[in-house]
C-alpha cells in the first residue's frame, strides 16, 4: 500500500461514502518512525542502521465519521492522543487497525495489544511522512482483536453417552 494507492481510496469514500474494508495490505515501515523507535546509543556517532520493513495487519478499515456525534480519537506520529475538532472530520477519513487472533480468550492479552500499537503508530508514520494526514488519521479509539476459536475436529466424532431407555408405559 503506497500514498498513490491511498489518495484513490480517499477520492472512492468522498464521492462514495461507504466503508472500506482493506484485507492484509501491508504498509512500509518508515525510516523516520524505525530511526525514532530504536535511536542510536548516547554518545555514538551513527544511527543505528534500520531497514525497511512490511508490515501487514490483517483487517483495515476505512470510513468517513463526518456525521459522528461523539468525539473521535486520533493516534498521533509523537504517540499521543487528541480529539479530532468537529470541522476535520469532514475533510478527513478514518483508518481503524483490527487483528485475528486464533486464540481462546485467556490466550489473547496485552502482547496482543502492542502489536496493534505498532501498527498504528508506524501507520501514523507513514501518513505524515507521505503528507496524507491531512486527509486520514489513525483512529486511537477504534482498533481491536478479533478472537476465532478453533472449531471442534470433524475427523474425530464426540459420542454422547448411551442412556438406558426410559420406560413408555
Amino acid at each position: 500500500m503506497d500514498a498513490s494507492f491511498l489518495l484513490g481510496l480517499h477520492a472512492e469514500l468522498v464521492k462514495d461514502g461507504r466503508p472500506i474494508v482493506l484485507l492484509e495490505h501491508g504498509i512500509t515501515a518508515t525510516v523516520g518512525f524505525l530511526t525514532m523507535l530504536f535511536p542510536a546509543k548516547p554518545g555514538s556517532s551513527g544511527t543505528l542502521p534500520v531497514t525497511r520493513n512490511s508490515l501487514t495487519p490483517d483487517i483495515l478499515v476505512l470510513e468517513r465519521l463526518a456525521q459522528s456525534t461523539t468525539p473521535v480519537f486520533e493516534f498521533m506520529p509523537d504517540g499521543t492522543t487528541r480529539a479530532i475538532p468537529k470541522d476535520a472530520m469532514d475533510k478527513r477519513i478514518s483508518i481503524s487497525i483490527l487483528d485475528i487472533k486464533h486464540a481462546n480468550d485467556e490466550k489473547v492479552n496485552k502482547k496482543h495489544f502492542i502489536e496493534i500499537l505498532y501498527y498504528a503508530w508506524n501507520l501514523s508514520w507513514f501518513l505524515k511522512e507521505n503528507n496524507l494526514d491531512s486527509k486520514f488519521f489513525v483512529r486511537g479509539d477504534a482498533n481491536g482483536i478479533i478472537r476465532v476459536t478453533p472449531r471442534p475436529s470433524l475427523s474425530r466424532p464426540r459420542r454422547s453417552p448411551m442412556r438406558e431407555p426410559e420406560p413408555c408405559w
